[in-house]
């Protein structure tokens, strides 16, 4: 008897990211001058906020990520397998709700709110 079929979304995470990019992250736009060591300092700043208690991920994200998602409050297209490994990984370790530390990526350092 075959196995049965996966739903195509079975695996897919939702997630909101605030991204905090740095002059040498892949991908960052020419205006983004702040180095990695200023950039690590902002990061752990805006996580701090995004962890407080009653934190309105979206409103940070808008206020303070480097994406172009950040105009929707950092909400991304649901993650699968072909994610990027870092950004899935720190997905999957949080649960429904909860906003990740600080994620290290080629674009830059992220943090994460795991929506689904």
């Amino acid at each position: 008897m075959p196995a049965p079929e996966r739903a195509p979304n079975a695996e897919a995470l939702t997630v909101r990211r605030i991204l905090i990019a740095h002059d040498r992250a892949e991908g960052a736009k020419p205006g983004v001058k702040r180095t990695l060591a200023e950039a690590r300092k902002l990061a752990a700043e805006v996580a701090e906020k995004a962890q407080a208690p009653g934190a309105d991920f979206a409103q940070l994200a808008k206020a303070h990520s480097d994406a172009p998602d950040a105009e929707r409050g950092g909400l991304l297209p649901p993650l699968r397998g072909d994610a990027e490994a870092e950004l899935r990984a720190a997905a999957q370790q949080a649960t429904v709700g909860q906003v990740s530390g600080v994620v290290v990526t080629r674009q830059g350092l992220q943090i994460f709110q795991r929506l689904r």
